[in-house]
């Protein structure tokens, strides 16, 4: 006996997309920076945090060079 009712949550599951090996990302920030462009891969995305990691050590040392 069927009564004919179909549930979306099925579909919805089993029609997801995969997402790309490009876009497959270790953290949020790295997925964003290759979604805007600033990175084509999880590599390029780490390098440009480390560079900012990098430059942010550079300015923390020269305000506490100025206060102390």
């Amino acid at each position: 006996m069927s009564s004919g009712v179909e549930f979306d949550e099925d579909k919805i599951i089993y029609s997801r997309p995969l997402r790309s090996s490009s876009a497959q990302a270790g953290s949020g920030l790295e997925a964003w920076l290759i979604r805007k462009g600033y990175a084509r891969s999880g590599g390029g995305a780490k390098a440009i945090m480390v560079g900012v990691i990098i430059i942010n050590i550079i300015i923390i040392f020269f305000i506490l060079r100025f206060l102390i």
